[in-house]
């Protein structure tokens, strides 16, 4: 199984999977019960605010939806990249 081979595609994917996920289990962010605001960062980045029950705790998730690169200040995002961003400092939409 390629799982144990280290640095093999699906051992990396796996791992980063489960990085997001441990992440997203520690996040009261991620509270089913928390609140979420969907953010423009423009067609070619998918944005989405998470914020804690109590309103003290905020991921900003950002996935580039294309193949390309894409740069909404001030992140850059690779292709496909997701980006969780704890705590951001955002100014007020």
């Amino acid at each position: 199984m390629s799982l144990g081979i280290e640095n093999s595609l699906r051992s990396l994917i796996f791992a980063r999977y489960s990085n997001l996920l441990a992440k997203r289990a520690a996040s009261p962010a991620f509270h089913p019960h928390g609140g979420q605001k969907i953010m423009d960062f423009g067609p070619n980045v998918f944005a989405v605010l998470r914020i804690s029950p109590a309103g003290d705790r905020r991921i900003l998730c950002l996935q580039n939806v294309t193949a390309q690169p894409q740069t909404s200040e001030p992140y850059t995002l690779g292709p496909y990249q997701t980006l969780w961003l704890d705590n951001p400092e955002m100014k007020k939409q």
